[in-house]
């Protein structure tokens, strides 16, 4: 039988091992992007501030600098960047 600070201490490891999922607002009307040949999306950051991102799927590091910054960014980022609603498809 284990006593109540035994349970603590393997409740708290357990919740240290489990990661923590960012919260992403739910977006509508959302535009599906198609990457071209290399794999990218061209993205406009639409920021005011520099800011600088890991890419959720990819694990890339994206940098922006400035407003209207723009990046070909990973395919399998976009959507994950579309919904911060920070970025917006580049038409080229």
């Amino acid at each position: 039988m284990s006593c109540c600070g035994q349970k603590r201490a393997t409740a708290k490891q357990a919740a240290l091992r489990t990661p923590i999922q960012p919260y992403s607002p739910p977006v509508s009307n959302r535009t599906v992007t198609q990457p071209d040949q290399a794999g990218t999306v061209p993205m406009r950051y639409l920021g005011a501030t520099p800011i600088s991102l890991r890419g959720s799927n990819s694990g890339r590091i994206y940098y922006f600098d400035r407003a209207d910054a723009i990046m070909d960014i990973h395919a399998s980022d976009v959507d994950a960047l579309l919904r911060t609603q920070l970025f917006t498809h580049e038409q080229g």
